[in-house]
């Protein structure tokens, strides 16, 4: 979660521990032309996911949907309600760009999404909060602090004809060099060799740096359902996620048909 630093000291509010006073930030942040948070209102999981974990739902339990019970439809019903009350104007479309473009510009004050993301707001080429930000885990709901993880992952093909390539390929994008670069660049590294490097550390938003310490601590499982056909188990949930931003749909009608949905994949 990235939040301004300036303006919660202004409004005299600490960086918000739960979900409730997320929204209560979120609602004392909103005026004079800058709205309390962005989140994500399409491919709405990894904004999504730590509220519906935090409520107590998830994915898949006990071979089926997990996440079309009370607990479920009280996480989505909130994610909607800070979503429309406190977000940007469009904010049910926006997308990982929209949602960090939105904090680097000056338009929200809090959002949530990728770590990754504090490469592109430290940035002083594209954004005007240099300075004025800090980052913290995700809060926490009455169940709990959750979060994901996202990685990429670098593979020799077993049928390929130049594995010996391949393989000094592999150990150099993921030596101590690069990881070093990857860090310095606002990017999660897992060679934990470099997360002590002394000069790194030395120019690094320590907050970033908590931040990345306790989300590796709380890091329940991806933000896509852990089925076979994961992607489309995400779509069917996250389009009836946007339905009820925009108040198409309720949220317990729009989970139950979500889970008819991925039922029907497994």
């Amino acid at each position: 979660m990235f939040y301004r630093k300036d303006l919660l000291n202004q409004k005299g509010l600490a960086v918000p521990r739960t979900f409730d006073e997320l929204e209560n930030a979120a609602k004392a942040l909103t005026g004079g032309g800058t709205y309390g948070i962005s989140l994500r209102g399409k491919f709405a999981l990894p904004s999504f996911q730590p509220f519906l974990f935090g409520y107590g739902a998830s994915f898949i339990k006990g071979g089926k949907p997990g996440f079309s019970t009370p607990e479920g439809v009280t996480a989505l019903e909130q994610y909607a309600r800070i979503m429309q009350n406190y977000a940007p104007p469009g904010a049910s479309g926006f997308m990982w760009q929209e949602n960090v473009t939105a904090f680097a510009q000056e338009t929200a004050a809090m959002f949530i999404d990728s770590v990754s993301m504090n490469s592109w707001v430290a940035d002083p080429g594209k954004s005007k909060v240099v300075g004025k930000f800090g980052v913290a885990a995700v809060p926490a709901g009455p169940a709990g602090r959750f979060t994901w993880l996202g990685n990429w992952s670098v593979n020799v093909f077993k049928g390929s004809k130049k594995k010996k390539a391949s393989w000094l390929f592999v150990q150099w994008s993921t030596g101590l060099d690069v990881s070093r670069d990857l860090l310095r660049g606002g990017y999660a590294s897992a060679v934990e060799a470099v997360w002590g490097d002394e000069q790194f550390r030395k120019n690094v938003d320590p907050t970033w740096m908590e931040a990345m310490k306790v989300s590796g601590t709380i890091c329940d499982q991806s933000y896509v359902p852990d089925i076979v056909r994961a992607l489309e188990g995400r779509e069917a949930i996250e389009h009836e996620v946007t339905a009820v931003i925009e108040k198409r749909k309720d949220a317990k009608t729009a989970l139950d048909d979500a889970a008819k949905k991925v039922a029907d994949l497994l």
